[in-house]
Protein backbone atom coordinates (compact mmCIF):
# COMPACT_ATOMS: atom_id res chain seq x y z
CA UNK A 1 0.00 0.00 0.00
CA UNK A 2 1.51 3.43 -1.07
CA UNK A 3 2.59 5.51 2.29
CA UNK A 4 3.67 8.45 0.55
CA UNK A 5 2.45 8.63 -3.03
CA UNK A 6 -0.71 7.84 -4.19
CA UNK A 7 -1.14 5.60 -6.67
CA UNK A 8 -4.32 6.34 -8.50
CA UNK A 9 -5.70 6.86 -11.90
CA UNK A 10 -5.24 10.48 -12.80
CA UNK A 11 -9.08 12.77 -13.23
CA UNK A 12 -9.59 13.37 -16.71
CA UNK A 13 -9.64 16.87 -17.92
CA UNK A 14 -12.16 17.74 -20.89
CA UNK A 15 -10.33 20.78 -22.59
CA UNK A 16 -8.73 24.01 -21.56
CA UNK A 17 -9.30 28.03 -21.86
CA UNK A 18 -7.42 31.20 -21.35
CA UNK A 19 -8.77 34.73 -21.04
CA UNK A 20 -7.05 36.31 -24.48
CA UNK A 21 -3.55 35.01 -23.90
CA UNK A 22 -4.05 35.64 -20.09
CA UNK A 23 -4.14 32.75 -17.49
CA UNK A 24 -5.26 29.54 -18.18
CA UNK A 25 -7.62 27.62 -16.65
CA UNK A 26 -8.74 23.81 -16.74
CA UNK A 27 -12.30 23.27 -17.14
CA UNK A 28 -13.79 19.95 -15.95
CA UNK A 29 -17.49 19.04 -15.40
CA UNK A 30 -18.41 22.70 -16.18
CA UNK A 31 -16.35 24.22 -13.37
CA UNK A 32 -13.45 26.24 -14.39
CA UNK A 33 -10.28 26.26 -12.58
CA UNK A 34 -6.95 28.55 -11.63
CA UNK A 35 -3.82 26.84 -11.71
CA UNK A 36 -3.57 28.20 -7.38
CA UNK A 37 -6.83 25.57 -7.19
CA UNK A 38 -5.13 23.18 -9.23
CA UNK A 39 -2.05 23.30 -6.83
CA UNK A 40 -4.06 22.96 -4.05
CA UNK A 41 -6.21 20.14 -5.11
CA UNK A 42 -5.29 16.99 -4.59
CA UNK A 43 -7.65 15.74 -7.53
CA UNK A 44 -5.62 17.49 -9.84
CA UNK A 45 -2.17 16.93 -8.59
CA UNK A 46 -2.14 13.25 -10.45
CA UNK A 47 -3.08 14.74 -13.75
CA UNK A 48 -0.86 13.04 -16.57
CA UNK A 49 -2.62 11.11 -19.30
CA UNK A 50 -3.96 7.45 -18.83
CA UNK A 51 -1.22 6.55 -21.43
CA UNK A 52 1.60 7.55 -18.96
CA UNK A 53 1.38 5.81 -15.82
CA UNK A 54 3.50 2.88 -15.15
CA UNK A 55 0.68 0.31 -14.55
CA UNK A 56 -0.09 -1.05 -11.00
CA UNK A 57 -0.51 -4.91 -10.50
CA UNK A 58 -3.08 -7.28 -8.78
CA UNK A 59 -1.45 -6.63 -5.19
CA UNK A 60 -1.11 -2.19 -6.36
CA UNK A 61 2.36 -2.15 -6.90
CA UNK A 62 3.88 -0.37 -9.16
CA UNK A 63 6.61 -2.47 -10.87
CA UNK A 64 9.17 -0.42 -12.93
CA UNK A 65 11.89 -2.40 -14.70
CA UNK A 66 15.13 -0.79 -15.76
CA UNK A 67 18.50 -1.22 -16.98
CA UNK A 68 21.97 0.55 -16.52
CA UNK A 69 23.30 1.68 -19.73
CA UNK A 70 26.81 2.98 -21.04
CA UNK A 71 26.78 6.18 -22.37
CA UNK A 72 29.38 7.17 -24.74
CA UNK A 73 31.75 5.00 -22.79
CA UNK A 74 30.44 6.50 -19.26
CA UNK A 75 28.95 3.84 -16.83
CA UNK A 76 25.90 5.36 -14.83
CA UNK A 77 26.35 6.01 -11.20
CA UNK A 78 24.75 2.82 -9.36
CA UNK A 79 25.51 4.02 -5.96
CA UNK A 80 23.28 6.77 -6.21
CA UNK A 81 20.62 5.47 -8.45
CA UNK A 82 20.32 2.59 -6.27
CA UNK A 83 20.18 4.28 -3.29
CA UNK A 84 17.47 6.70 -4.60
CA UNK A 85 15.58 3.60 -6.20
CA UNK A 86 15.39 2.20 -2.49
CA UNK A 87 13.78 5.08 -1.08
CA UNK A 88 11.38 5.43 -4.03
CA UNK A 89 10.31 1.65 -2.47
CA UNK A 90 10.61 2.57 0.90
CA UNK A 91 8.18 5.30 0.58
CA UNK A 92 5.90 4.38 -2.53
CA UNK A 93 4.11 1.47 -3.88
CA UNK A 94 6.55 1.59 -6.44
CA UNK A 95 9.04 -1.55 -7.13
CA UNK A 96 11.92 -1.35 -9.07
CA UNK A 97 13.30 -4.44 -10.88
CA UNK A 98 16.20 -4.65 -12.53
CA UNK A 99 15.92 -6.32 -16.28
CA UNK A 100 17.53 -9.67 -17.26
CA UNK A 101 19.89 -9.70 -20.25
CA UNK A 102 18.13 -9.72 -23.78
CA UNK A 103 14.63 -8.48 -21.94
CA UNK A 104 13.15 -6.33 -23.85
CA UNK A 105 9.73 -5.02 -22.43
CA UNK A 106 7.47 -2.42 -24.10
CA UNK A 107 8.15 0.49 -21.43
CA UNK A 108 11.22 0.36 -18.81
CA UNK A 109 13.35 2.53 -17.06
CA UNK A 110 16.99 3.32 -19.11
CA UNK A 111 19.43 4.58 -16.20
CA UNK A 112 22.17 6.77 -18.10
CA UNK A 113 25.44 8.78 -17.56
CA UNK A 114 25.73 12.17 -20.40
CA UNK A 115 25.86 15.29 -20.21
CA UNK A 116 22.60 16.15 -18.30
CA UNK A 117 20.55 16.04 -15.10
CA UNK A 118 17.13 14.99 -16.82
CA UNK A 119 14.32 12.45 -16.80
CA UNK A 120 11.49 11.87 -18.94
CA UNK A 121 7.62 12.50 -16.80
CA UNK A 122 5.87 9.38 -16.88
CA UNK A 123 6.23 6.26 -18.73
CA UNK A 124 7.19 6.42 -22.48
CA UNK A 125 4.86 3.81 -23.94
CA UNK A 126 7.11 2.36 -26.70
CA UNK A 127 10.52 2.34 -25.34
CA UNK A 128 12.40 3.57 -22.57
CA UNK A 129 12.04 5.84 -20.04
CA UNK A 130 15.30 8.12 -19.71
CA UNK A 131 16.81 9.19 -16.50
CA UNK A 132 20.51 10.64 -17.26
CA UNK A 133 22.51 12.27 -14.43
CA UNK A 134 25.84 13.75 -15.06
CA UNK A 135 28.44 13.63 -12.35
CA UNK A 136 27.93 16.85 -11.29
CA UNK A 137 24.20 16.71 -10.50
CA UNK A 138 24.50 12.99 -8.52
CA UNK A 139 24.97 14.68 -5.20
CA UNK A 140 22.22 12.35 -3.12
CA UNK A 141 19.64 13.90 -1.39
CA UNK A 142 20.52 17.39 -1.92
CA UNK A 143 18.45 20.24 -0.50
Amino acid sequence: MCRFMRCTSPIPVTNYEDDDNGPVYIVRDGKRYSARQMARSADFRNLISYERIWQSSSDGSVVIPYKFTAWEGVEPNRPNFTKAMEEYEAGTCIVFREMDEGEKPSSYMELINDKSCSANVGRVTDGPTWVSERDSCGVYNFP
